[in-house]
């Protein structure tokens, strides 16, 4: 059982319709096999809370150096400005 085939259960649970675009046979094949699982109404209730939360927010090195190079150019920018406006107390 795949996290492709709860979720299909769970949105056939919830009278929903579910469009995939894969070509890729296995999964077509789990597709399939994702009409066969019944889940519990307990199992439907911890997706549906789970969905709820919605997802974690995840930070990649790329957006912390991002982030960081912004912080660093406005810092940058402030002191310049301290600067020419004679604010030298740093």
């Amino acid at each position: 059982m795949s996290e492709d085939q709860v979720l299909l259960a769970w949105a056939k649970a919830k009278g929903a319709v579910a469009l995939t675009t894969s070509s890729k046979k296995e999964r077509l094949e789990g597709y399939l096999h994702a009409g066969d699982l019944v889940l519990t109404e307990q199992e439907i209730k911890a997706i549906d809370d789970a969905g709820a939360k919605g997802r974690a927010k995840v930070l990649t090195a790329k957006t912390v150096v991002r982030r960081a190079a912004g912080a660093l150019i406005l810092g940058e920018i402030g002191l310049r400005e301290c600067s020419y406006f004679g604010l030298n107390s740093f």
